[in-house]
């Protein structure tokens, strides 16, 4: 997935390997944030990413239900993120299997969508995931 803030200014980018990518160019140069890799020993393959509009709040989504969100820009790698209760828990959220993820501008209202259909909001940064909306 690629998602860049408002200016275009930063870009992230998940690689179809796992990748996680940060450019603060517009583009132009990337670099590889540390602790997304596919294969790597401690490290996580980046499915999905998701931005607030100046690039501060980052989420990902990685594979086994989990959604972790970073507040610094990400640019400390993995390091910067933690996992969201909403999404550690499948019998907590219902969230099965979240395919995709999209949040607003300020970073505070969050959406993810399942391999069901099922679309789950949250309002407050990310916590507390509910079902909103099947397709």
């Amino acid at each position: 997935s690629i998602v860049c803030g408002a200016e275009g200014r930063v870009v992230f980018v998940t690689s179809k390997q796992g990748y996680l990518y940060r450019s603060e160019d517009s583009g132009r140069t990337f670099m590889e944030l540390r602790g997304f890799h596919p294969s790597q020993l401690g490290s996580f393959p980046a499915e999905s990413v998701a931005c607030s509009a100046d690039g501060e709040i980052v989420y990902v989504l990685l594979p086994g239900m989990q959604v972790i969100k970073a507040t610094d820009g990400a640019r400390n790698g993995i390091k910067s993120f933690y996992p969201l209760k909403s999404t550690s828990n499948q019998q907590a959220t219902g969230v099965i299997n979240p395919v995709k993820l999209t949040c607003s501008p300020d970073g505070q209202v969050v959406y993810v969508i399942d391999n069901k259909g099922q679309v789950h909001q949250s309002t407050n940064g990310g916590e507390g995931l509910k079902s909103f909306r099947r397709l």
